[in-house]
Formats: C-alpha cells, structure tokens, sequence
C-alpha cells in the first residue's frame, strides 16, 4: 500500500490521465501508453490497482508533455492545466519537502 501522500499523487494522475483521454480523441491512450514504453495490460493492470505501486515516471511525461501543472500533480493546490506552454516544468518539489 501506497504512503497517503503518495497515493493522492497517484490518484491526481489518473485523473488528469483521464481528462486528457476523454479529450485526446480515438487512440489517444494507446498512443500514449505505446510512447512511455509498457503495454495495455500493464498499463490498466497499474490503473486499478495504484494503491499498491505507481510509476513516476509517467506522471514526468504527462507534465512535459501535455503541460498539467506538477505542483497540482504533487500537491493537489492551483489549477490541474498550466496556462501557458512550458510552465508544467516550473514547480520546485523540493521547495514543497522542505516548506
């Protein structure tokens, strides 16, 4: 089981995970798990059960990539979508574990 913190994380993923897929069209969550490098059924075997593990990495590539704000991804404060192109990457983690 995931650390409360870390599960909130998770779930905040999977939620933006799930707006963009409802946005991005037919194939856009194929496309998607095609590009972070796994398959379907690990992928949807992930998304049921993250209480148990999750993968950082793809939450990385959702904030470079479509530009949902990492400080709500961490921290569940400000808006799920940064206004403008390129400021996803702008939230310090470290300045959160330390504040």
């Amino acid at each position: 089981m995931l650390y409360e913190p870390s599960y909130k994380i998770a779930e905040r993923f999977w939620i933006a995970f799930d707006v963009l897929r409802d946005s991005g069209g037919r194939g856009w969550e194929y496309n998607f798990i095609k590009e972070v490098g796994t398959n379907i059924g690990n992928f949807r075997k992930l998304k049921s059960n993250y209480a148990r593990s999750f993968e950082l990495g793809y939450i990385q590539y959702i904030v470079e990539k479509y530009n949902v704000s990492s400080e709500w991804i961490i921290t569940g404060k400000g808006e799920m979508f940064c206004k403008k192109k390129g400021q996803a990457g702008r939230f310090n983690l470290f300045e959160v574990m330390i504040n």
